[in-house]
């Protein structure tokens, strides 16, 4: 496990019932791309620590394929980086539990419904 690799940091919001931190929540869900968490991380942040970890690890891997387990933001900041997505994009890309993304060396998204054993292109963005 990479420490960088670890999900956005909530701050303040860390632990508590999502009932007692709502009015929190609610402005994050209305602004994605910019919000930060008191004492915590924004999408800046995520992606400026999850990018230097990836390319490293890229750098190590070259003549392999290469699988990253992560949580939501963290895996939205990467797919942000290696797809070049504008963060207003990635920052709403959906991320269904049974769903292992694969990016190609063409920078081309696709998605892997390990439920409905199916395979497409990525053009799905879920935006709120």
């Amino acid at each position: 496990p990479r420490k960088e690799l670890n999900e956005m940091c909530f701050g303040e919001l860390e632990g508590r019932l999502e009932s007692d931190i709502f009015s929190q929540l609610k402005e994050y869900l209305e602004n994605k791309a910019h919000y930060q968490f008191p004492r915590g991380e924004n999408y800046d942040l995520v992606s400026a620590r999850v990018e230097k970890v990836v390319k490293k690890i890229l750098l190590e891997s070259q003549k392999f394929n290469v699988l990253i387990v992560g949580h939501q933001a963290v895996n939205r900041a990467i797919l942000g980086s290696l797809v070049d997505f504008p963060k207003e994009i990635f920052v709403n890309i959906d991320q269904p539990h049974h769903v292992i993304f694969e990016i190609s060396e063409r920078k081309t998204l696709f998605y892997h419904d390990i439920i409905k054993k199916k395979r497409g292109k990525y053009i799905r963005v879920r935006m709120r």
